[in-house]
């Protein structure tokens, strides 16, 4: 476990904690699952998931170093084992091309603001990325979602 999902699991940890007192003190519900599910949606912290792999000392391959097509299947194979290890699954990617699908990744899906939560809080994140522009409309060019990771466990929730 890295420090820095210690910290995240127990800032998070402590948040929840403090949403279950103030509202015992209000009279509201006090169900920790719930203001776990408060916590994680609404009230944790704003990141990307390319933020968060950086934390844990991944950075993909620069766009700007014109990668030939081994050296491209390699960082793409990379990236997406970094993804997975971070809980971020992709579903549905064949109808890319792997320049295509690299790229989208890094300019696009994972610079989009996500919720900061520790990779070990039972959360997993799915993209879906058949509604990303191919360059034919859904016509498989490679034979690659088969072979994409998968969460080993049902994941849960837990405070």
């Amino acid at each position: 476990m890295s420090d820095i999902n210690t910290l995240k699991r127990d800032r998070r940890a402590k948040a929840i904690d403090e949403l279950v007192a103030d509202a015992t003190k209000r009279g509201d519900c006090t169900d920790r699952l719930y203001w776990t599910l408060t916590y994680d949606f609404e009230h944790a912290p704003m990141t990307t998931n390319l933020q968060q792999l950086a934390e844990l000392g991944f950075h993909p391959v620069s766009l700007e170093n014109h990668l030939d097509a081994a050296a491209l299947q390699l960082a793409l194979d990379a990236l997406v084992d970094a993804m997975a290890q971070q809980g971020i699954y992709l579903t549905r990617t064949n109808h890319l091309t792997n320049q295509e699908l690299y790229k989208r990744l890094v300019t696009i899906v994972l610079v989009e603001p996500v919720r900061d939560l520790p990779t070990d809080a039972g959360v997993s994140e799915f993209i879906d990325l058949q509604g990303c522009e191919p360059a034919e409309a859904f016509v498989d060019v490679c034979d690659r979602d088969a072979a994409l990771p998968r969460p080993t466990t049902a994941s849960t929730v837990d405070g």
